[in-house]
């Protein structure tokens, strides 16, 4: 998809998202940016990491003239990625521990005039794939106040499998208990 393509497919959803009275919207951090040869760099395994952080700083940094005209905040979602030598190996990527993911949001809103615009949609499947180091509760308390979105789902830690919470080994508790130390109040997806 061209670079047009897409600020055009991004604006029209943040248009819509505001049309129908959401307060965010979710927009996936890239995992892909170009390198100087013009082939695109991966981000895997914290590969590359201040190229793709300054790529997304930069590809969110475009969106500011909607969220602002379309009274909406871009919701920064934690990802995975699938290791290309290890086919169907899920592993780290863009924005996996709450570290990364809270320093991209807190760069993006530092480009902002008018207020905050960008959150933290945490995905906890993606949670489980990607970031063993940490457990639930301490990535959702690294997130704190950013957090507004929740994607839930469950899975076993190998695949993106999006079962019904419970159904997988995600520590429930844990999780429950993150967003009680946090005073979560946002939306559950």
């Amino acid at each position: 998809m061209s670079n047009l393509h897409n600020a055009f497919a991004q604006r029209k959803a943040l248009m819509a998202s505001g049309i129908v009275g959401a307060r965010q919207a979710i927009v996936h951090p890239t995992k892909f940016f170009p390198q100087a040869d013009g082939t695109l760099g991966t981000r895997i395994y914290h590969r590359n990491k201040e190229e793709n952080l300054a790529y997304n700083r930069e590809m969110y940094g475009k969106l500011l003239p909607y969220l602002e005209e379309y009274h909406i905040k871009a919701a920064i979602e934690n990802m995975f990625g699938v290791d290309p030598a290890k086919k169907n190996v899920y592993c780290p990527n863009v924005c996996s521990n709450p570290e990364e993911l809270t320093a991209l949001c807190d760069d993006c809103n530092a480009m902002c005039k008018n207020g905050d615009m960008f959150v933290v949609c945490m995905d906890i499947g993606h949670t489980n794939l990607s970031c063993k180091d940490k457990t639930v509760r301490q990535f959702i308390g690294t997130l704190g106040s950013r957090l507004t979105a929740l994607h839930l789902h469950d899975n076993y830690g190998i695949k993106d499998e999006h079962t019904a919470p419970g159904l997988g080994n995600i520590d429930w508790d844990s999780f429950f208990d993150g967003l009680r130390d946090v005073g979560y109040d946002g939306d559950f997806v």
